[in-house]
C-alpha cells in the first residue's frame, strides 16, 4: 500500500509540474503572438504615414508654388493625413524650406512623420536626417 500510495503522490506531482510548464508556454505564446501583431501594426501604420508625405511631395512636383494645406485619405481601413506648410525665417534666408508631417492612425497606433525639403533653385530636396519619425 505503500508503494501504491508514493506512486499515486509521484504522478500528482508530476501531472502539476507539467500542467503548469504547459500553461507557462501557452501564455508565453500568447504573449508573443500579441507582440508580434503590435509590431505589424506599428510597421504598416509607419509605411501608410510615409505614404502621405510621398503623396504631398508628389503634389508638391506637380504645383511646388501652389500646394500648402491639409489633405487626408484612406488606405486599407487607415485614415492618413497630411499637412504642408513653407517656412522662411525672413526675406534674406537663403534657405526655403517646405515642412511635410503625415499621420496615419488605426485602431490605437498613431504615427507622425516629418520630413523637410529645400527649395532652393526651384528644385525640391529631401534634406538629410530630416525624415522621421515624431
Amino acid at each position: 500500500m505503500n508503494q501504491k500510495g508514493q506512486a499515486l503522490v509521484s504522478i500528482i506531482l508530476i501531472s502539476t509540474f507539467a500542467i503548469i510548464v504547459i500553461a507557462s508556454l501557452t501564455m508565453l505564446g500568447i504573449s508573443l503572438n500579441q507582440k508580434r501583431l503590435e509590431f505589424q501594426q506599428s510597421q504598416k501604420v509607419y509605411y501608410l504615414a510615409e505614404t502621405g508625405i510621398d503623396n504631398a511631395i508628389l503634389l508638391l512636383l506637380r504645383s511646388a508654388s501652389a500646394y500648402t494645406g491639409s489633405s487626408s485619405f484612406s488606405i486599407e481601413g487607415v485614415t492618413i493625413n497630411t499637412t504642408v506648410w513653407r517656412f522662411q525665417e525672413n526675406q534674406n534666408t537663403i534657405r526655403k524650406s517646405i515642412y511635410v508631417v503625415a499621420n496615419a492612425k488605426e485602431n490605437s497606433k498613431t504615427v507622425w512623420v516629418q520630413v523637410e525639403i529645400d527649395k532652393n533653385t526651384n528644385k525640391l530636396t529631401v534634406l538629410p536626417d530630416t525624415w522621421r519619425e515624431l
